[in-house]
């Protein structure tokens, strides 16, 4: 019986040692750095949002300093999706607002101020709320 409690013991131990060690490779392998946008239509049912440009901003979105670092149109899933490998080599913070084209101008539809601190090798999805 003291045989028994002991084997169990053991392989126990082993299968936690190894089902940590799976996770912990899982999380730091070949992640890419990203932030998902997803847009959301408030008024519908929070249905995606097709064709809005979503821009980021190294500072909080101002009509006055609006000059954007990367833009991403949404498709049909209503994402837009930044790849930041580029861009980011330690924890960094990013600035998105979404928009929709009307001619030659970009006119602000966001509800909500959307701030993402991201850091190298981390995917983050969040949404912005659009009329």
């Amino acid at each position: 019986m003291k045989y028994s409690k002991f084997l169990f013991i053991a392989l126990s131990v082993m299968f936690i040692m190894q089902s940590c060690e799976k996770e912990e490779s899982k999380t730091t392998a070949n992640t890419a750095t990203e932030v998902v946008i997803v847009l959301e239509d408030i008024n519908n049912n929070n249905k995606p949002k097709e064709g809005y440009y979503v821009m980021m901003f190294n500072k909080p979105f101002d009509i006055n300093n609006a000059k954007s670092i990367k833009s991403v149109k949404t498709g049909k899933d209503g994402m837009a999706t930044f790849n930041l490998e580029d861009l980011v080599t330690d924890k960094k913070t990013f600035y998105f607002e979404a928009f929709k084209k009307q001619g030659n101008t970009y006119v602000q539809k966001s509800l909500a101020r959307t701030k993402v601190e991201v850091s190298k090798h981390q995917s983050i999805k969040t949404n912005i709320p659009v009329e």
